[in-house]
């Protein structure tokens, strides 16, 4: 009598969605069909190999038997259907206390095993407590001690957090000069990213990463800043300060007092100019260096003081002249009438050496004192 050896091949435990086959083994070489039995029900499955979807319906008692033998098929086996399932909300903030539960059908959960990105944590209890760190965003599963081979899906956990860290930097570095192009940067660390926003001292200018100033003037000379902000806070970086350097312009002569002068007087010259860095001034009679610093003065003032006077400011990156301030000495008449003193401030445009200005003239005319009569 033919009696086949046969026998099923099949996992005991099933992980739900999980693709398992169950193999009918056989010593009979007489096998060109299968009969595949589920609780004693004949299946429409005809092959060795029964492939299986793993449905909760597909838990059961299988059995296989060769055809034209099918009073004697296999012992059946159980498969069991497992479901195991990460639950865990997939946004979590810093700082929060959260927990990742494990669930399963599976009644035999005596111990856990958590995964993070694929590496075994040294948790074994049903829930895992995360306090939200950066570091936590990862993907995590679980599986039944055990049965460590049937984990279950991995669920994303991803750590959100407000901006920090925020900061400007300047490209490129060191001295800014007019007419250069310079970029502002704004760094920020946050989750998701935030939105960045510029401005001059509190004045908006606009939106976005980088904030470029091209052909750059004086007057953009100030305090920059970017704020980050996302739905989760906002922080503004420290002020950054664009340092415009440029040559010494509108320079020009003033004297003190406006009254006529007078043998005798005392008369004080100033010399002021607009620079970055602050200019170096230097005084000149005609074409004749009279020394430096911001003023220049004559005391008892004779004749022989009468001239051009003008001064020059220079900085590293220029210098430019005054107009020139003239002054003539002319003797009153014996009647004590004078001609009237008056300054007229001229300026040249040009950053140029001093011996390159084409000077202007204004007019102090010094004035002697009648003789006594004797």
């Amino acid at each position: 009598m033919f009696s086949p050896a046969l026998q099923v091949k099949a996992p005991q435990l099933v992980l739900e969605k999980q693709t398992v086959g169950l193999i009918c083994e056989t010593t009979c070489s007489l096998t060109d069909a299968f009969i595949w039995y589920k609780n004693g029900e004949a299946l429409k499955i005809h092959s060795k190999t029964l492939q299986l979807q793993s449905e909760r319906s597909d838990s059961g008692r299988y059995s296989c038997a060769v055809r034209g033998h099918e009073h004697l098929p296999s012992p059946a086996v159980s498969i069991t259907l497992i479901s195991l399932q990460v639950k865990a909300p997939q946004l979590v903030l810093e700082k929060q206390t959260v927990g990742l539960t494990c669930e399963t059908t599976c009644n035999l959960t005596d111990a856990f095993i958590w995964y993070k990105n694929g590496e075994a944590l040294k948790i074994h209890s049903k829930t895992l407590q995360l306090q939200s760190e950066r570091s936590d965003s990862g993907r995590y599963s679980c599986a039944v001690r055990g049965h460590e081979h049937l984990p279950s899906p991995a669920v994303s956990i991803t750590v959100v957090y407000p901006p920090q860290s925020t900061s400007v930097s300047i490209s490129p570095s060191g001295e800014i000069v007019e007419r250069d192009s310079v970029t502002l940067s704004c760094s920020s660390d946050s989750n998701p990213p935030a939105e960045i926003s510029w401005f001059k001292e509190d004045t908006f200018l606009k939106y976005g990463d980088t904030y470029s100033i091209t052909d750059i003037k004086s007057e953009d000379s100030g305090n920059y800043y970017c704020s980050a902000r996302n739905k989760h806070g906002s922080q503004a970086s420290a002020a950054v300060t664009v340092n415009v350097m440029y040559p010494p312009q509108n320079v020009s002569v003033s004297r003190n007092g406006s009254g006529e002068i007078v043998e005798g007087d005392s008369v004080a010259l100033s010399c002021s100019s607009d620079s970055n860095p602050p200019a170096e001034i230097s005084w000149f009679k005609e074409d004749t260096l009279l020394g430096s610093g911001d003023t220049y003065s004559i005391t008892d003032i004779k004749s022989e003081d009468s001239g051009n006077y003008y001064c020059s400011a220079r900085n590293k990156h220029g210098s430019q002249a005054s107009a020139a301030v003239t002054t003539s000495a002319g003797k009153a008449s014996e009647s004590g009438d004078a001609e009237n003193a008056s300054v007229q401030d001229g300026r040249d445009t040009d950053t140029k050496k001093p011996e390159e200005e084409e000077i202007e003239y204004a007019s102090i005319t010094i004035h002697h004192p009648a003789s006594e009569a004797k």
